[in-house]
Order: C-alpha cells, then sequence, then structure tokens
C-alpha cells in the first residue's frame, strides 16, 4: 500500500523522477499458510520484527543485491532514520505514505492525531491539504475495498 502511495504522490510531486515491514509480514504469513512455520507465532514476534531496524537493514542489502540503484537502497534502509533528507524526493513519498498510513489505522500502528500537513515530508514536498486529504481517501477507500474481499 505505501508503495502505491508513493508511486502516485511521486508523479505527482516529480513526474522525471517502495515497504521492508509489510514484504517481511507478507513472507511470515506465507510461511505461516504453507505450514512452514507455526501458525501460533508469538506476538511479540509479529510486532516486534518489523518494529526493529531488522527489516530496513536486511532490505537494504536485497536491494544491494539485485543492483537497484542506490537511491533505492537508501529509501530501504533510511525510512525512519531523522533527520530526513528533505531533498530525496522518494525517500520523503514513503515516509509521508507510511504516516498516511499510520493516521488511518493501516499496519501495526495508529495514530489518527497525525496532522499530515505539519509533516516536515509534506511540507518540503510542497503538498497541501487537498492532495493530502485526497491521498487520506484512498487509503480509507482501499481499506473499504479490502474489508469486502
Amino acid at each position: 500500500m505505501v508503495s502505491v502511495l508513493a508511486q502516485r504522490l511521486l508523479r505527482r510531486v516529480c513526474p522525471h523522477c517502495a515497504e521492508g515491514q509489510l514484504a517481511l509480514l507478507k513472507i511470515m504469513d506465507d510461511l505461516r499458510m504453507t505450514g512452514a512455520i507455526s501458525a501460533d507465532l508469538p506476538e511479540t514476534l509479529i510486532v516486534e520484527i518489523p518494529g526493529s531496524d531488522m527489516h530496513t537493514r536486511q532490505g537494504c542489502l536485497l536491494a544491494q543485491k539485485w543492483n537497484l540503484p542506490d537511491q533505492y537502497c537508501v529509501v530501504v534502509r533510511d525510512p525512519h532514520q531523522e533527520p530526513v533528507d528533505v531533498n530525496h524526493t522518494l525517500l520523503l513519498l514513503v515516509r509521508l505514505a507510511d504516516q498516511a498510513c499510520e493516521k488511518v489505522r493501516i499496519g501495526l500502528h495508529g495514530d489518527p492525531n497525525i496532522a499530515l500537513a505539519a509533516t516536515q515530508e509534506a511540507q518540503a514536498l510542497g503538498l497541501g491539504e487537498i492532495t493530502l486529504a485526497e491521498m487520506e481517501i484512498l487509503l480509507e477507500d482501499s481499506i473499504a475495498m479490502a474489508q469486502q474481499i
């Protein structure tokens, strides 16, 4: 979800110019569904692994192994690092999309009080309230569609 939102925002902000936690959880779920690992994973494991920096370090190593451009390795490695590089558009987009997901309670954490327009990512990207509201609506619509499945 975050990568889809980042792609949409990237086209808007930088027409000429992806998510470790989700990928790791998806892999864990796939392994559980195939019986390769126990279906009774401790909740602490499910919450702590994506919450640690392990997923970003491993994701960066994988991106390097796949010979992806360095900017993608940085995005995979640094989405939670402070201070953020306000000149790295793709990193800003991924960070903003992650915060938007948190705001609408997609993922492990939820904080409906996040003021997206006040984030340094939105400000650095020059995104206003209308664009950010459209992004929230897209996310909410995706939640509604997912619940219908």
